[in-house]
Protein backbone atom coordinates (compact mmCIF):
# COMPACT_ATOMS: atom_id res chain seq x y z
CA UNK A 1 0.00 0.00 0.00
CA UNK A 2 1.13 3.58 -0.62
CA UNK A 3 2.14 5.73 2.29
CA UNK A 4 0.03 8.87 2.59
CA UNK A 5 1.90 12.14 2.94
CA UNK A 6 0.97 15.81 2.83
CA UNK A 7 -1.30 17.31 0.18
CA UNK A 8 -0.48 20.61 -1.51
CA UNK A 9 -3.32 22.58 -3.03
CA UNK A 10 -3.04 25.74 -5.11
CA UNK A 11 -6.26 27.75 -4.86
CA UNK A 12 -7.41 31.37 -4.65
CA UNK A 13 -6.14 32.92 -1.46
CA UNK A 14 -9.53 33.68 0.13
CA UNK A 15 -12.18 30.97 0.06
CA UNK A 16 -14.99 33.44 0.63
CA UNK A 17 -14.15 35.70 -2.30
CA UNK A 18 -16.85 35.42 -4.94
CA UNK A 19 -16.72 38.78 -6.72
CA UNK A 20 -14.85 38.83 -10.05
CA UNK A 21 -13.37 42.16 -9.01
CA UNK A 22 -12.01 40.59 -5.84
CA UNK A 23 -10.73 37.64 -7.82
CA UNK A 24 -8.69 40.11 -9.80
CA UNK A 25 -6.77 41.04 -6.68
CA UNK A 26 -6.70 37.64 -5.02
CA UNK A 27 -3.31 36.07 -4.44
CA UNK A 28 -2.74 32.44 -5.36
CA UNK A 29 -1.02 30.48 -2.70
CA UNK A 30 -0.18 26.88 -1.89
CA UNK A 31 -0.80 25.15 1.38
CA UNK A 32 -0.41 21.83 3.14
CA UNK A 33 -3.95 20.45 3.08
CA UNK A 34 -5.55 17.07 3.01
CA UNK A 35 -8.09 16.27 0.33
CA UNK A 36 -10.92 16.63 2.85
CA UNK A 37 -9.77 20.20 3.46
CA UNK A 38 -10.02 20.92 -0.25
CA UNK A 39 -13.71 20.09 -0.07
CA UNK A 40 -14.17 22.36 2.96
CA UNK A 41 -12.39 25.11 1.07
CA UNK A 42 -14.55 24.76 -2.01
CA UNK A 43 -17.86 24.63 -0.15
CA UNK A 44 -18.06 28.27 0.99
CA UNK A 45 -16.70 29.39 -2.36
CA UNK A 46 -19.87 28.30 -4.11
CA UNK A 47 -22.12 29.58 -1.34
CA UNK A 48 -23.81 26.26 -0.82
CA UNK A 49 -24.41 25.36 -4.47
CA UNK A 50 -23.93 21.61 -4.68
CA UNK A 51 -23.11 21.38 -8.36
CA UNK A 52 -20.36 23.37 -10.01
CA UNK A 53 -22.14 26.48 -11.04
CA UNK A 54 -22.72 30.18 -10.80
CA UNK A 55 -20.64 32.10 -8.31
CA UNK A 56 -21.62 35.64 -9.20
CA UNK A 57 -24.56 36.88 -11.24
CA UNK A 58 -24.40 40.40 -12.59
CA UNK A 59 -26.00 42.52 -15.25
CA UNK A 60 -24.28 44.16 -18.16
CA UNK A 61 -20.69 43.69 -19.10
CA UNK A 62 -17.83 43.30 -16.65
CA UNK A 63 -15.40 44.33 -19.36
CA UNK A 64 -12.97 46.36 -17.23
CA UNK A 65 -12.53 43.64 -14.60
CA UNK A 66 -9.63 41.22 -14.71
CA UNK A 67 -10.59 37.62 -15.54
CA UNK A 68 -11.07 35.18 -12.65
CA UNK A 69 -8.56 32.30 -12.18
CA UNK A 70 -8.55 30.00 -15.21
CA UNK A 71 -6.36 27.17 -13.87
CA UNK A 72 -5.64 25.28 -10.67
CA UNK A 73 -3.27 22.52 -9.54
CA UNK A 74 -3.53 19.88 -6.81
CA UNK A 75 -0.41 17.97 -5.66
CA UNK A 76 -0.21 14.88 -3.48
CA UNK A 77 2.74 12.49 -3.27
CA UNK A 78 3.59 11.55 -6.88
CA UNK A 79 0.26 12.86 -8.19
CA UNK A 80 -0.25 16.22 -9.87
CA UNK A 81 -3.77 17.12 -11.04
CA UNK A 82 -4.18 20.28 -13.11
CA UNK A 83 -7.25 21.76 -14.78
CA UNK A 84 -7.21 24.80 -17.05
CA UNK A 85 -9.31 26.71 -19.53
CA UNK A 86 -7.76 26.53 -22.99
CA UNK A 87 -7.85 30.07 -24.36
CA UNK A 88 -9.92 32.96 -23.04
CA UNK A 89 -12.03 32.31 -19.93
CA UNK A 90 -14.20 35.40 -20.49
CA UNK A 91 -16.94 34.47 -22.94
CA UNK A 92 -20.43 35.41 -24.11
CA UNK A 93 -23.58 33.31 -24.33
CA UNK A 94 -23.35 31.09 -27.41
CA UNK A 95 -19.53 30.82 -27.22
CA UNK A 96 -17.58 27.63 -26.52
CA UNK A 97 -15.19 26.83 -23.67
CA UNK A 98 -12.55 24.10 -23.70
CA UNK A 99 -11.28 22.59 -20.45
CA UNK A 100 -8.10 20.53 -20.24
CA UNK A 101 -7.44 18.24 -17.28
CA UNK A 102 -3.95 16.79 -16.89
CA UNK A 103 -2.93 13.96 -14.57
CA UNK A 104 0.85 13.83 -14.21
CA UNK A 105 3.29 11.57 -12.37
CA UNK A 106 5.66 13.81 -10.41
CA UNK A 107 8.61 11.40 -10.69
CA UNK A 108 8.99 10.85 -6.97
CA UNK A 109 8.05 7.29 -6.19
CA UNK A 110 5.69 4.46 -7.09
CA UNK A 111 3.92 4.58 -10.45
CA UNK A 112 0.28 5.63 -10.56
CA UNK A 113 -2.71 3.66 -11.80
CA UNK A 114 -5.52 6.09 -12.66
CA UNK A 115 -8.89 4.34 -12.58
CA UNK A 116 -10.84 7.26 -14.08
CA UNK A 117 -10.68 10.99 -14.80
CA UNK A 118 -13.84 13.07 -14.64
CA UNK A 119 -14.53 16.55 -15.98
CA UNK A 120 -17.31 18.49 -14.24
CA UNK A 121 -18.62 21.53 -16.16
CA UNK A 122 -20.58 24.48 -14.80
CA UNK A 123 -24.27 23.64 -14.48
CA UNK A 124 -25.99 24.32 -17.79
CA UNK A 125 -22.92 24.17 -20.03
CA UNK A 126 -23.58 21.82 -22.97
CA UNK A 127 -20.95 19.19 -23.78
CA UNK A 128 -19.95 18.89 -27.44
CA UNK A 129 -19.32 15.15 -27.41
CA UNK A 130 -17.31 15.03 -30.62
CA UNK A 131 -14.78 17.38 -29.02
CA UNK A 132 -13.80 15.04 -26.17
CA UNK A 133 -10.37 13.46 -26.49
CA UNK A 134 -7.91 11.72 -24.20
CA UNK A 135 -4.15 11.63 -24.71
CA UNK A 136 -2.46 8.61 -23.11
CA UNK A 137 0.70 6.67 -23.94
CA UNK A 138 1.32 8.91 -26.99
CA UNK A 139 -2.05 7.99 -28.45
CA UNK A 140 -5.54 9.49 -28.75
CA UNK A 141 -7.24 6.08 -29.02
CA UNK A 142 -6.65 4.30 -25.72
CA UNK A 143 -9.58 5.54 -23.60
CA UNK A 144 -13.28 4.79 -23.19
CA UNK A 145 -15.68 7.64 -22.47
CA UNK A 146 -18.91 7.79 -20.50
CA UNK A 147 -21.21 10.76 -20.14
CA UNK A 148 -22.40 11.93 -16.75
CA UNK A 149 -25.74 13.24 -15.51
CA UNK A 150 -24.13 16.59 -14.63
CA UNK A 151 -23.30 17.14 -18.30
CA UNK A 152 -19.64 16.19 -17.98
CA UNK A 153 -17.55 13.26 -19.13
CA UNK A 154 -15.50 10.46 -17.55
CA UNK A 155 -12.49 8.75 -19.17
CA UNK A 156 -11.20 5.25 -18.39
CA UNK A 157 -8.27 3.32 -19.82
CA UNK A 158 -9.09 1.02 -22.74
CA UNK A 159 -5.72 -0.40 -23.79
CA UNK A 160 -2.17 -0.62 -22.40
CA UNK A 161 -3.66 -0.30 -18.94
CA UNK A 162 -2.28 -1.28 -15.54
CA UNK A 163 -1.92 -5.08 -15.34
CA UNK A 164 -4.84 -6.85 -13.64
CA UNK A 165 -6.52 -3.79 -12.09
CA UNK A 166 -6.78 -1.64 -15.20
CA UNK A 167 -6.34 2.12 -15.21
CA UNK A 168 -4.07 4.60 -16.97
CA UNK A 169 -0.54 3.58 -16.03
CA UNK A 170 1.81 6.55 -15.54
CA UNK A 171 5.31 7.00 -14.14
CA UNK A 172 8.37 9.25 -14.50
CA UNK A 173 6.61 12.50 -15.50
CA UNK A 174 4.17 10.78 -17.85
CA UNK A 175 0.78 12.43 -18.34
CA UNK A 176 -2.82 11.67 -19.20
CA UNK A 177 -4.89 14.56 -20.56
CA UNK A 178 -8.65 14.90 -20.97
CA UNK A 179 -9.99 17.73 -23.13
CA UNK A 180 -13.66 18.63 -23.49
CA UNK A 181 -15.43 21.52 -25.18
CA UNK A 182 -18.73 22.95 -23.95
CA UNK A 183 -21.16 25.43 -25.43
CA UNK A 184 -22.44 28.28 -23.26
CA UNK A 185 -26.25 28.42 -23.66
CA UNK A 186 -27.67 31.51 -25.32
CA UNK A 187 -29.82 32.18 -22.23
CA UNK A 188 -26.99 31.70 -19.70
CA UNK A 189 -27.01 34.19 -16.83
CA UNK A 190 -24.08 36.57 -16.80
CA UNK A 191 -21.58 35.87 -14.01
CA UNK A 192 -18.62 33.74 -12.88
CA UNK A 193 -18.84 29.93 -12.98
CA UNK A 194 -16.65 27.33 -11.28
CA UNK A 195 -15.92 23.86 -12.71
CA UNK A 196 -14.62 20.58 -11.36
CA UNK A 197 -11.97 17.91 -11.86
CA UNK A 198 -12.04 14.53 -10.14
CA UNK A 199 -10.05 11.32 -10.40
CA UNK A 200 -9.77 7.95 -8.72
CA UNK A 201 -6.50 6.06 -8.26
CA UNK A 202 -6.28 2.33 -7.85
CA UNK A 203 -4.99 1.49 -4.33
CA UNK A 204 -5.81 5.02 -3.07
CA UNK A 205 -8.95 5.68 -1.05
CA UNK A 206 -11.40 8.36 -2.15
CA UNK A 207 -11.50 10.95 -4.90
CA UNK A 208 -8.85 13.53 -5.62
CA UNK A 209 -9.84 16.97 -6.84
CA UNK A 210 -13.27 18.50 -6.34
CA UNK A 211 -16.51 19.28 -8.15
CA UNK A 212 -15.66 22.93 -7.51
CA UNK A 213 -11.98 23.00 -8.37
CA UNK A 214 -11.41 26.75 -8.65
CA UNK A 215 -11.19 26.93 -12.45
CA UNK A 216 -13.51 29.71 -13.52
CA UNK A 217 -15.23 31.06 -16.61
CA UNK A 218 -16.90 34.46 -16.68
CA UNK A 219 -19.92 34.85 -18.92
CA UNK A 220 -20.25 38.49 -19.98
CA UNK A 221 -23.04 40.37 -21.67
CA UNK A 222 -21.96 40.85 -25.32
CA UNK A 223 -23.90 44.11 -25.48
CA UNK A 224 -21.76 47.00 -24.22
CA UNK A 225 -23.16 49.52 -21.74
CA UNK A 226 -22.82 53.22 -22.55
CA UNK A 227 -23.14 56.54 -20.78
CA UNK A 228 -24.07 59.91 -22.25
CA UNK A 229 -23.11 63.37 -21.00
CA UNK A 230 -24.63 66.66 -22.13
CA UNK A 231 -23.09 70.13 -22.26
CA UNK A 232 -25.30 73.21 -22.74
CA UNK A 233 -25.06 76.92 -21.88
CA UNK A 234 -26.67 77.98 -18.61
CA UNK A 235 -28.56 80.83 -20.29
CA UNK A 236 -29.87 81.70 -23.73
CA UNK A 237 -31.83 84.45 -25.46
CA UNK A 238 -34.88 83.81 -27.59
CA UNK A 239 -33.97 83.93 -31.24
CA UNK A 240 -30.24 83.46 -30.55
CA UNK A 241 -28.64 80.11 -31.56
CA UNK A 242 -26.93 77.98 -28.88
CA UNK A 243 -24.90 74.79 -29.22
CA UNK A 244 -25.90 71.52 -27.57
CA UNK A 245 -23.09 68.95 -27.26
CA UNK A 246 -23.53 65.29 -26.27
CA UNK A 247 -20.60 62.97 -25.50
CA UNK A 248 -20.94 59.17 -25.54
CA UNK A 249 -18.71 56.70 -23.69
CA UNK A 250 -17.12 54.34 -24.73
CA UNK A 251 -15.57 55.97 -27.77
CA UNK A 252 -16.33 52.92 -29.92
CA UNK A 253 -20.08 53.27 -29.39
CA UNK A 254 -21.94 54.04 -32.60
CA UNK A 255 -25.41 55.48 -33.01
CA UNK A 256 -27.27 58.81 -32.94
CA UNK A 257 -28.28 61.40 -30.37
CA UNK A 258 -31.82 62.68 -30.02
CA UNK A 259 -31.79 65.98 -28.16
CA UNK A 260 -34.98 66.72 -26.21
CA UNK A 261 -36.61 69.75 -24.66
CA UNK A 262 -38.65 68.18 -21.88
CA UNK A 263 -40.50 65.39 -23.65
CA UNK A 264 -40.27 66.97 -27.11
CA UNK A 265 -37.66 66.19 -29.73
CA UNK A 266 -35.32 68.98 -30.77
CA UNK A 267 -34.90 68.38 -34.47
CA UNK A 268 -33.86 65.05 -35.93
CA UNK A 269 -31.35 62.60 -34.41
CA UNK A 270 -27.70 63.57 -34.92
CA UNK A 271 -24.95 61.06 -35.77
CA UNK A 272 -22.28 60.47 -33.15
CA UNK A 273 -18.87 61.23 -34.67
CA UNK A 274 -15.70 60.91 -32.60
CA UNK A 275 -17.71 60.38 -29.39
CA UNK A 276 -19.72 63.59 -29.90
CA UNK A 277 -22.94 64.82 -31.44
CA UNK A 278 -23.54 68.57 -31.88
CA UNK A 279 -26.70 70.51 -32.59
CA UNK A 280 -27.20 74.27 -33.00
CA UNK A 281 -30.67 75.23 -31.79
CA UNK A 282 -32.69 78.44 -31.33
CA UNK A 283 -35.29 78.71 -28.59
CA UNK A 284 -38.31 80.81 -29.58
CA UNK A 285 -40.08 80.91 -26.21
CA UNK A 286 -38.69 82.20 -22.93
CA UNK A 287 -38.65 80.00 -19.85
CA UNK A 288 -36.65 77.32 -18.02
CA UNK A 289 -35.88 74.55 -20.49
CA UNK A 290 -34.88 71.05 -19.31
CA UNK A 291 -32.74 69.49 -22.04
CA UNK A 292 -31.55 65.88 -22.31
CA UNK A 293 -29.57 63.82 -24.83
CA UNK A 294 -30.79 60.31 -25.63
CA UNK A 295 -28.26 57.93 -27.23
CA UNK A 296 -29.97 55.74 -29.83
CA UNK A 297 -27.43 52.92 -30.04
CA UNK A 298 -26.57 50.73 -33.00
CA UNK A 299 -26.30 46.96 -32.55
CA UNK A 300 -23.84 45.78 -29.91
CA UNK A 301 -24.41 48.72 -27.55
CA UNK A 302 -27.00 49.69 -25.00
CA UNK A 303 -28.64 53.10 -25.27
CA UNK A 304 -28.33 55.69 -22.53
CA UNK A 305 -29.74 59.07 -21.53
CA UNK A 306 -27.86 62.02 -20.10
CA UNK A 307 -28.75 63.78 -16.89
CA UNK A 308 -31.06 66.72 -17.61
CA UNK A 309 -29.48 70.15 -17.99
CA UNK A 310 -31.38 73.40 -17.45
CA UNK A 311 -31.17 76.42 -19.73
CA UNK A 312 -32.68 79.71 -18.60
CA UNK A 313 -34.11 81.17 -21.80
CA UNK A 314 -35.06 84.86 -21.58
CA UNK A 315 -36.66 87.18 -24.11
CA UNK A 316 -34.42 89.56 -26.01
CA UNK A 317 -35.69 92.93 -24.65
CA UNK A 318 -33.07 95.15 -26.30
CA UNK A 319 -34.55 98.35 -27.80
CA UNK A 320 -33.16 100.88 -30.23
CA UNK A 321 -33.07 104.62 -29.43
CA UNK A 322 -34.78 106.59 -32.23
CA UNK A 323 -33.24 110.03 -32.84
CA UNK A 324 -35.07 112.51 -35.04
CA UNK A 325 -32.91 114.00 -37.81
CA UNK A 326 -34.67 117.34 -37.29
CA UNK A 327 -34.79 117.97 -33.57
CA UNK A 328 -37.03 120.79 -32.43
Amino acid sequence: MLRRRSVTVTLPGDATVVSPAKFAGAKIRGGSLRSSTLRKFAAPLVAGIAAAGLIVVGSGTAGAEAPPPSSNTYNEDQLQLTKEVVGDNVVNPGDTVTYKTTVKHRNNGIRLSVEKIRDVPPAGFELIRDSVRVRYDNSWNKADLSYNSDGGVTARCKSDCTFLVGGFDVTDNEEVTLEAMYRVPEDMDFGVYDSGALLNLNTWTGDRGDKNFGVFVRVDDPVVSTSTALSVPATAKTGAPVELVATVDPAAASGRIQFKDGGNDIGAPVDVVGEEANLTHTFDVAGMREVTAVFLADGGFYGSTSAPQTIDVTADTATELQVSPNPV
